[in-house]
């Protein structure tokens, strides 16, 4: 489980754009960190998960995970070389 995330990726995780989550730690609206000068901000799970419950966004985002593919063919052969190319 993941305990920091940069603004990038909370960007990807929530669909949006990385300019949408630097204004939300410029406005206060999300607590975020340097740790250093010139390091890229920081947001820890907590804050993240509890700026995401006071504007109603689904927690479920957090844990997408891993996607999923379907690979349907009637050739077997096909299907295991695409899953093996995978």
């Amino acid at each position: 489980m993941k305990y920091l995330f940069t603004l990038p990726q909370i960007a990807r995780i929530l669909g949006l754009s990385r300019h949408a989550i630097y204004k939300w730690v410029k406005n206060g609206n999300l607590q975020a960190f340097q740790p250093s000068k010139n390091a890229a901000w920081k947001v820890t799970r907590q804050d993240l998960i509890k700026h995401m419950t006071e504007y109603n966004i689904p927690l479920s985002l957090l844990d997408a995970g891993k996607k999923r593919i379907l690979i349907v063919d009637d050739d077997e052969n096909y299907v295991k070389s695409i899953v093996r190319a995978l």
